[in-house]
């Protein structure tokens, strides 16, 4: 969370409020493998989802960083398999799935960003749909700049590291003459700018 609480409460609040951060750290796999083998054991009929198809949806949520996009996998990949009047689910039906399911994270992300960090989303959006590849950091902060205006460089890496943090592009370094940051987005960049139209007319 970018919410410093103290400053948002009131005065009287603020003088007796004393929170505390609890950090809840990402699920490992073994944990997301056992969330899901319960959702597979209360909510489909034995052998519907086999050993080897349920250890794929977990590679596949472990890859999004999102245990709602596995739960969502389990249920459209089963949905796929019952159109087509099987039993059981196979490869094909969760790689189907995923298509659809990948974009959950996407979705939920976007809704807790403010208005200037979509539009910085936005803007890497746009720079990365022009050349899809690593983009340098330095360059990225010109281009929003000139697009959105008024965004110190400071500001600018806060939000990128909040992006890098949330899943949404990966921030890292290459070795040269110093370090070079490189920004690459997680999603194709029409899906992000897609989702943000979306959000922004909700």
């Amino acid at each position: 969370m970018s919410v410093t609480l103290q400053s948002e409460v009131d005065a009287r609040v603020a003088s007796v409020f004393r929170p505390t951060e609890i950090y809840f750290p990402p699920y490992s796999e073994e944990e997301v493998h056992g969330i899901l083998e319960e959702r597979v054991l209360q909510g489909l009929y034995p052998n519907v989802i086999r050993a080897d198809m349920l250890d794929l949806v977990v590679e596949q949520t472990m890859k999004s960083g999102d245990l709602r996009v596995g739960i969502d996998l389990l249920k459209r990949a089963a949905l796929n398999a019952e159109r087509e009047a099987r039993r059981s689910v196979d490869r094909e039906d969760v790689c189907r799935a995923y298509e659809v399911s990948r974009y959950l994270h996407l979705a939920f992300s976007l809704r807790a960003l403010k208005a200037e960090e979509r539009e910085v989303l936005a803007r890497i959006a746009d720079m990365s749909a022009r050349d899809d590849t690593e983009m340098n950091a330095g360059d990225v902060y010109r281009f929003v700049k000139e697009q959105v205006g008024g965004v110190s460089y400071t500001k600018f890496y806060e939000i990128v590291q909040k992006f890098d943090s949330m899943r949404l592009l990966n921030l890292h370094y290459r070795q040269g003459r110093g370090r070079t940051r490189l920004i690459s987005l997680r999603y194709d960049p029409g899906r992000v700018l897609e989702h943000l139209g979306q959000e922004q007319s909700i």
